[in-house]
């Protein structure tokens, strides 16, 4: 990479750190998703916008401008941006390799040292697009497919073929290894319906066999009203099961398995399961649709899409944009954003403060979750740089540290706590720097400052750094009444005050700090995913760790997607360390906060 794109790269990141201090906004995005098609060659029947099992299908076309992303005219709009941004997602609601110039699109991304990713249905994924794919250094390609069978997958992926994409993921594996290529990672997004968790440790081993690196297993959205009664809903003593099954067997092939957004709710009782489904099946009465069938069967739904009875077309469903703050006078900008202050306390969310989101016709908005009625810009007006100082992306920001939000533009993802609930800034750093060594053979960052963004400031406390209002954290468990379940198997301590740990036995000598700081990683074992928060304990007395931070090693050993966000920091003042002997431990709050593991002691001894 030639030096003025890695200082502009650099740049960014060193203005987002100084963002989290209280300092200065960021001055640029550090992720682009550039919305390259709104267009799909398939009907997939869970899609909220072009599900051919949908009484809504023509409505949702409708409401919306559907194309390509220009190049010609937007690539020099956009051109200062990507020089400073770390990541683009080259995808958008569509299917992206149906753009007639993909592959010229990809290469000036490319030229910009972005890592770009995008998600497609590989039905377009021949070994030509495979080998493109590998040369062009793409960091990651994530493919669309649910089901361990081609009637499985049919019965959903409506247009699409088993096989087809199944030979879309050997194509990109097989270039990967003629290249020497570690990039692109292949990525597998499945989702879960009843049919896919019961067959998924099947699943995994169709992925690992065709070389996929990753699978994560998400929930079903309802979005579809129709396939309601096929929502899988997590019962750990049954899905969990299969899914505790899945991962072993993931683990055994080399391939990452990650279910935590689809284990993420869960049930406690088959009453509660049976209450679930119930208001499932209550939402798809309410739409109607079992006016026309109650219950139909995945392996009927192609048939009987064709007979369902379409909602009305009125005036009224198709899309009406409103003008972007950066077309109103100053005085009605606050008017434009419709500026509302949630009823209840929320994450403060950073999408507007590291993303954008330019969608194909031009219009700008925060990130993939916001509407697209009221962007905050267009890049047909003005270049992204002026969108992105311009009144709608600092009027967001603003409102945010203050705790509002626009509604026309985050009202339903606030309202839904949808928003992400931490701005990810190391895993992205992480993610990045791998890629930009593989590709440059440089590190893009030293080792000292990537890990201050491992314990970069959390959302909340950002914004208590700008001193303006925000809402109160909520009050915090008392750790102090958990009660002791078991020894934790998976945890490392690995510095105190600076120094690396000694062997297991040996005292710890410190030295005199002001404070002394110990880091290291654990993770809820029994479990399979981080832990609920972590506790260092000195001769007895418990000191909250910082934890989260992401650990890409910890889940590269393991290969558990679910520990990413293994790593913990403390500082403990040095009046805890009076001269002479110390006991040291963790407490590892279990995932679900029932109880604490507890790590051995180690002696610390100061002088």
């Amino acid at each position: 990479m030639n030096a003025e794109l890695l200082k502009g790269k650099r740049e960014a990141v060193w203005g987002f750190e100084r963002f989290l201090k209280g300092e200065a906004m960021p001055p640029w995005p550090l992720e682009v998703f550039v919305e390259v098609s709104n267009l799909c060659n398939m009907k997939c029947a869970m899609c909220g916008t072009f599900s051919a099992a949908s009484p809504a299908k023509h409505q949702n076309m409708a409401m919306d401008e559907r194309g390509f992303y220009d190049s010609e005219t937007f690539n020099a709009a956009t051109a200062s941006v990507l020089q400073h941004a770390l990541v683009v997602h080259a995808f958008g609601y569509g299917e992206p390799t149906l753009h007639p110039q993909f592959r010229e699109f990809i290469e000036y991304l490319s030229s910009f040292g972005v890592l770009v990713d995008f998600f497609t249905n590989a039905m377009k994924l021949d070994t030509g697009l495979a080998d493109f794919l590998v040369t062009s250094g793409i960091g990651v390609v994530c493919v669309s497919i649910s089901g361990a069978t081609a009637e499985d997958y049919e019965s959903l992926y409506t247009g699409g073929k088993y096989e087809t994409v199944l030979q879309g993921i050997r194509n990109l594996a097989e270039a990967k290894q003629r290249h020497g290529s570690r990039y692109p990672v292949i990525q597998i997004n499945s989702i879960g319906y009843d049919h896919h968790i019961a067959k998924i440790e099947s699943f995994v081993e169709q992925m690992a066999s065709v070389g996929a690196n990753h699978i994560f297993v998400k929930r079903a959205s309802p979005d579809v009203k129709l396939l309601n009664d096929h929502i899988s809903i997590c019962r750990p003593w049954v899905e969990g099961q299969l899914l505790a099954r899945a991962r072993q067997r993931a683990r055994e092939l080399g391939i990452g398995f990650d279910s935590s957004v689809y284990e993420s709710s869960t049930v406690r009782s088959e009453e509660e399961w049976e209450l679930a489904k119930a208001r499932l099946m209550r939402d798809k009465q309410q739409t109607h649709v079992t006016a026309w069938h109650p219950h139909v069967p995945l392996s009927e739904l192609s048939v009987y899409s064709k007979k369902i009875e379409l909602f009305p077309m009125l005036e009224s469903y198709k899309m009406q944009i409103e003008p972007s703050p950066m077309d109103v006078p100053e005085s009605e900008v606050e008017a434009s954003l419709a500026l509302f202050r949630p009823e209840q306390p929320v994450t403060p969310c950073m999408e507007p403060f590291k993303t954008m989101y330019i969608r194909q016709n031009g219009h700008v908005k925060p990130c993939c979750f916001a509407l697209h009625e009221a962007p905050l810009g267009d890049v047909v007006k003005h270049s992204a740089e002026e969108v992105w100082r311009g009144a709608g992306f600092s009027g967001t920001r603003n409102a945010i540290l203050e705790g509002k939000y626009p509604r026309k533009v985050c009202g339903t993802c606030i309202e839904n706590h949808h928003a992400p609930p931490g701005h990810q800034i190391a895993n992205l750093i992480v993610s990045y720097g791998l890629w930009f060594r593989a590709r440059y053979g440089q590190e893009f960052l030293d080792g000292a400052a990537a890990r201050r963004f491992q314990f970069a400031p959390s959302n909340r406390e950002a914004v208590r750094r700008w001193g303006r209002e925000a809402p109160s954290d909520p009050a915090p468990k008392p750790n102090g009444a958990l009660q002791r379940i078991g020894s934790a198997a998976l945890w490392n301590i690995e510095h105190i005050g600076g120094m690396l740990l000694p062997p297991p036995g040996a005292t710890i000598q410190l030295a005199d700090a002001a404070c002394i700081d110990i880091d290291g990683w654990a993770v809820d074992a029994e479990a399979q995913s981080s832990a609920a928060g972590i506790e260092v304990v000195v001769d007895g007395t418990p000191y909250p760790a910082q934890y989260g931070a992401s650990r890409p090693d910890v889940v590269e050993a393991f290969r558990v997607g679910a520990y990413d966000k293994a790593g913990f920091w403390c500082q403990i003042p040095a009046e805890a360390f009076q001269p002479g002997l110390h006991t040291l431990a963790l407490r590892i709050i279990a995932e679900d906060s029932r109880g604490y593991y507890a790590t051995p002691t180690r002696a610390i001894r100061r002088a």
